[in-house]
């Protein structure tokens, strides 16, 4: 999708996993830029475009790109495990929790049945919603980032795996909720955790409209 005035856009920040026509494409970029077709399907497009850009929407994931988020989940992590007799010790072993949803991590981890994986979820979240919540913090410049950018005509959301509740709660405690227009996540069973679907609901929720 090059070689269009006045291509309307939407910018996606952190890491992003989604389905573009191909077999999933993982993509750890910070200047990736994802377009509306004529019938309002994601594209990928490289950021090399012709032409006057005009910016739309720019969605961020929250764990690892707004708030170092890491310490917390991975100790809730840790908690899961051991109740469901596979103790890990080592955090580093951990990390590639942070950022995708949490059943299907469950799953890659250890041969878990589904049902399986879903109480070790169940007991995540047990102890996450209540010690491994606010174990966060912001990350240094996002504050002067945001402010910065509601002086654009862009539209701000978060789009994370994390369930929605407990995104909006992190934002308030932060005081970043008033940066954004919309937040969406996954829900708490995990039935809605795949990140294109959460970009699509944001997308329509902010009122982006494709190109001309």
């Amino acid at each position: 999708m090059t070689g269009s005035s006045n291509a309307k856009l939407v910018v996606l920040v952190g890491k992003i996993t989604f389905q573009v026509g191909c077999p999933t494409a993982n993509y750890d970029r910070h200047d990736l830029i994802l377009c509306l077709d004529g019938s309002k399907k994601l594209v990928l497009c490289k950021p090399r475009l012709r032409g006057m850009v005009i910016m739309q929407a720019i969605f961020f994931d929250l764990d690892g790109t707004l708030t170092e988020s890491g310490p917390g989940l991975i100790k809730a992590v840790q908690y899961a495990l051991n109740k469901m007799g596979f103790p890990e010790a080592d955090p580093q072993k951990l990390r590639f929790f942070i950022g995708p949803p949490l059943l299907d991590s469950m799953l890659r981890f250890r041969p878990f049945s589904q049902e399986e994986a879903e109480k070790a979820v169940e007991l995540y979240h047990a102890y996450y919603c209540k010690e491994g919540i606010f174990d966060n913090r912001v990350y240094p410049g996002i504050r002067q980032m945001l402010k910065d950018l509601r002086t654009s005509n862009a539209k701000l959301a978060v789009a994370s795996s994390k369930p929605e509740i407990l995104v909006r709660q992190i934002l308030d405690h932060f005081g970043l909720s008033q940066y954004f227009d919309e937040v969406v996540g996954a829900s708490m069973d995990g039935q809605r955790s795949k990140k294109s679907r959460r970009y699509r609901r944001g997308l329509t929720a902010v009122a982006i409209s494709g190109p001309p």
